[in-house]
């Protein structure tokens, strides 16, 4: 377990990926929003289930993203949280668009935080 032991030496560098490793990543996830949003569709009443598989399948891919320190999943994590914004707004959810708002804002800021410490551990 990572956190139970001394990680000091073990950080990993904030890192930037080539535009293929993101085009891949953006195949990945319009085939998982696809799938996902297909079952959504025909299985559930749901309002919009291409936009909403959409949003949590990137989430997925943007978590893994943190996990390897790369630089642009923060750009993903504006995008997702801004489509986020508009879905909460349209079913009504004014609360947690707002919520998302400010996922927008931390975002903006976690992009900067870790722009600024690109390429040291």
């Amino acid at each position: 377990i990572f956190w139970g032991r001394d990680n000091t030496t073990d950080t990993l560098p904030v890192t930037t990926r080539s535009w293929q490793f993101h085009a891949t990543a953006l195949l990945g996830i319009a085939i998982g929003t696809w799938a996902s949003g297909s079952l959504l569709a025909a299985y559930t009443d749901a309002a919009r289930p291409f936009v909403d598989a959409g949003t949590t399948v990137s989430a997925i891919v943007c978590t893994w993203m943190v996990t390897r320190k790369i630089l642009e999943n923060w750009l993903y994590w504006i995008v997702i949280n801004a489509v986020s914004v508009w879905l909460f707004t349209d079913r009504g959810l004014s609360l947690t668009s707002g919520l998302f708002a400010l996922y927008i804002v931390l975002s903006v800021a976690g992009y900067l935080s870790w722009r600024r410490t690109l390429g040291t551990p």
